[in-house]
């Protein structure tokens, strides 16, 4: 898939969570974003790179990581509905401001539910993309602009550089046999960080990244058929997932 399709799936999806708090939509669209993502990413390929270090392996405990990170967030943001929302119905505890009706279950469980829906395909996705595809793709269909694309990437190629200059300079202190955790790395690490962003900074200065003309790219980024279907799939997604909300009486606007 194109990563302009994976952003445009992501938002379509998404944007009828954002205006309901009921658990039918969300529910409705975690089952269906989860039948048809597998689908539309099976048999992807990068042509001749790899997505993160260490294939195939590496990219799948990237996936599990961050749907475990999904995972917490909205068990923990359950807890708080559960404890603080207003109480309505039927009031099981109370201690303190701290009280569980049968309105904070309701909310609790849609908010739980609704986070996990925005969050999965995002998660799965975006794991899946090369960023070095995406700038591509915002440049040339986005008709972004040029400078904050090449700036934005090379921002985030160094950002993934972060965990190796935290290695370097902690086998760097302990060569010097001098204590390698804590607070007492952020200070090399701070001065590596500025020496790599003067170093590259000079470096794209020296290419003409700012000479104001019309830039031409090595990689042309295309849609497919799959991207296409991908965006049907996503509005059908949210027409089907509101309708059925709407229907069965639901749908609970969030501004109310």
């Amino acid at each position: 898939m194109n990563p302009l399709s994976k952003l445009l799936f992501v938002i379509i999806v998404g944007t009828p969570l954002l205006l309901t708090l009921d658990w039918v939509s969300a529910t409705l669209t975690l089952v269906l974003e989860s039948s048809v993502l597998p689908v539309l990413l099976r048999g992807t390929r990068l042509q001749g790179r790899q997505i993160v270090a260490g294939g195939r392996v590496a990219l799948r405990r990237r996936i599990v990581l961050g749907l475990f990170v999904v995972g917490a967030g909205a068990v923990m943001s359950g807890v708080v509905a559960l404890l603080y929302a207003s109480p309505a119905g039927r009031v099981w505890f109370e201690f303190g401001p701290a009280t569980i009706s049968d309105n904070s279950i309701e909310l609790v469980i849609a908010t739980t539910i609704r986070i996990a829906a925005l969050c999965v395909p995002a998660v799965v996705l975006f794991a899946t993309t090369d960023i070095t595809d995406f700038a591509d793709a915002l440049a040339q269909h986005a008709q972004a602009p040029e400078r904050f694309v090449v700036g934005a990437l090379a921002g985030m190629r160094t950002l993934q550089l972060a965990s190796a200059d935290l290695a370097f300079v902690r086998r760097a202190r302990r060569a010097r046999g001098v204590s390698a955790g804590g607070i007492r790395v952020v200070m090399p690490l701070l001065v590596l960080s500025l020496r790599r962003a003067e170093t590259l900074s000079l470096a794209m200065e020296s290419r003409g990244f700012d000479s104001g003309q019309e830039r031409t790219h090595y990689r042309t980024s295309v849609f497919t058929m799959r991207d296409t279907i991908a965006l049907v799939l996503a509005v059908a997604i949210a027409i089907v997932s509101t309708g059925v909300s709407i229907a069965t009486g639901a749908w609970s606007f969030v501004i109310n």
